[in-house]
């Protein structure tokens, strides 16, 4: 179970930083990776073709319930996109791409069938919040505790700078039956980690294509 929580923490960086491409590899079976790399593959060409600029502003916000570890299509809606047209697209996409992957199969699995998500770019950070609701106060408690102990393990054990980034970003609160995971990172440090992480994936996709 703590291995799979913080595969959740690092899989979230995929939607905060749109670029995480290093926990691809280390998640587990159960995690579709095929729609995080169609993501990926998406950003990059757009990239090239000057279509986005990725330090632009914005703001999406979707809400709605969960079946099977996934949104409900029938029962989830944006509530919320602020921003250029072609920068909402892309966050809406990378949300897309988590939820194709399974990962909110962990919300699922703690009990939870209903989630908000929040996923924005202001001049000063990089962030997303999840909020998520179980059947009572102590199981959201209880939730909060793993959420913590493997926030506190992961920071001790990972050696990579930028998964240690997102970690080093994220808090866990709650209140009453709702449990909060808030992860940030100043926007300058996520728009370096951002670009680092494209021109390495960048690379290894030219590296492969000369093979």
């Amino acid at each position: 179970m703590i291995y799979r929580l913080k595969q959740f923490f690092l899989l979230c960086g995929v939607v905060l930083t749109l670029a995480a491409f290093p926990v691809f590899g280390q998640t587990e079976a159960k995690i579709n990776r095929v729609p995080l790399r169609d993501f990926s593959d998406m950003v990059i060409n757009r990239l090239q073709k000057k279509e986005i600029a990725l330090n632009d502003n914005f703001l999406v916000e979707i809400s709605g319930e969960l079946t099977a570890g996934k949104f409900d299509r029938k029962k989830t809606r944006y509530v919320r996109a602020e921003g250029k047209d072609q920068m909402v697209d892309i966050a809406k996409s990378g949300i897309e791409a988590i939820n194709d992957s399974g990962l909110f199969l962990y919300l699922a699995q703690l009990g939870s069938n209903r989630m908000n998500l929040i996923f924005a770019q202001t001049d000063d950070e990089i962030y997303s919040i999840i909020k998520f609701e179980l059947e009572t106060p102590q199981k959201a408690k209880s939730a909060k505790a793993s959420f913590d102990l493997v926030l506190a393990a992961s920071k001790m054990q990972l050696k990579n700078e930028d998964e240690k980034t997102i970690l080093n970003g994220a808090l866990v609160s709650e209140n009453d039956k709702t449990v909060t995971i808030k992860i940030a990172v100043e926007k300058s440090v996520g728009q370096e980690m951002i670009q680092r992480k494209l021109s390495e994936e960048i690379n290894r996709k030219l590296k492969t294509a000369g093979k």
